[in-house]
């Protein structure tokens, strides 16, 4: 699957999974249409090959076979309330932001859960060496917070000196820096991955409101 870009397609009555060649820019075809209901965020886990998705609709964090795309046991991995983003780590942990339960949940990769961290609002979700990252849509509090995923240790929080934070949404780490979506001004924002320093603005004036980001290998 490498060079394979997955893309939710969350309308109503034609909620499905789609895999676009190429890094977005190959040819469309649907990956699975099974137990979608408005899916929001997917995740691939590379230890087990599994690609998991949360359902706003139906409560649901749904997991597939990452080269048949058929439901991985009953198709169900979790039920959560309201998940939101979703990411997978290197240890095999699945981290889903629960709106519903203003939590970010930890589980292992059987669905027993390990930890729930309090995140009012919890949106978009990334993970890199060992921590996770969450950003919080707080209306009057926005921020992007880290955690040690193992014991639930809070990190950093990262704001911005100005307000392009508000409603943050999709995150990304490469390397040492984590980028940020600020969905109310459609802008690409840059932080320090691992302390927490706002570096700047990379982009603004994104169309529509932007809600995920991925990064891919420049070659």
């Amino acid at each position: 699957m490498n060079n394979t870009l997955f893309v939710a397609n969350s309308f109503k009555g034609d909620s499905r999974l789609l895999i676009v060649d190429n890094y977005g820019f190959g040819s469309v075809s649907t990956f699975t249409t099974t137990n979608l209901a408005h899916p929001y965020g997917l995740a691939v886990c590379p230890s087990s090959n599994i690609l998991y998705a949360t359902n706003q609709d139906n409560n649901l964090v749904t997991q597939y076979d990452l080269k048949s795309g058929k439901p991985v046991g009953s198709g169900v991995f979790a039920k959560v309330s309201n998940p939101r983003g979703v990411a997978c780590d290197e240890s095999g942990h699945v981290l889903v932001a629960s709106e519903g339960s203003n939590a970010l949940l930890v589980y292992d990769l059987q669905g027993n859960l390990l930890l729930s961290l309090p995140v009012y609002h919890p949106t978009g979700v990334t993970a890199a060496n060992g921590i996770v990252f969450v950003s919080s849509d707080d209306p009057t509090n926005p921020a992007v917070y880290s955690y040690e995923i193992a014991t639930g240790k809070s990190l950093n929080t990262f704001k911005t000196p100005h307000d392009g934070l508000n409603h943050p949404a999709g995150l990304v780490v490469d390397e040492e820096d984590l980028y940020a979506l600020g969905q109310d001004k459609q802008e690409l924002l840059h932080f320090k991955a691992f302390t927490g320093e706002y570096v700047g603005k990379l982009a603004e004036n994104l169309p529509d409101l932007p809600e995920a980001i991925f990064v891919v290998p420049d070659n």
